[in-house]
């Protein structure tokens, strides 16, 4: 299983292969654990880059994740045209990094 470091800054990218990016209207970026929203982040946080779109998270949003527990990220998305989604859900293990202050 794939990790993340709690405290740090990583870079979250969702693909879409077979869309343009461009005719997204609303997105978001979701990270949840034991069914609880823990990070929701919009499509204006977001940078738009071929066929994806990248939100880069921000260390006291990921000092909000529970370390030793598994968190499922996906985005929700809908088109100009009304057509709604999600992608694909990816599973990461939170990890410790040692330092739970804000740098």
């Amino acid at each position: 299983m794939t990790e993340i470091v709690k405290g740090t800054t990583p870079t979250v990218t969702i693909r879409f292969p077979t869309m343009d990016v461009n005719q997204i209207e609303a997105a978001y970026l979701v990270f949840r654990d034991n069914n609880n929203t823990i990070i929701e982040k919009p499509i204006s946080d977001a940078e738009k880059a071929d066929a994806s779109l990248m939100w880069r998270l921000q260390q006291r949003e990921t000092l909000r994740l529970n370390v030793g527990r598994t968190v499922t990220v996906y985005c929700d998305w809908r088109l100009q045209d009304g057509t709604r989604g999600r992608s694909k859900k990816a599973q990461f293990l939170v990890v410790e990094t040692g330092k739970n202050e804000v740098i």
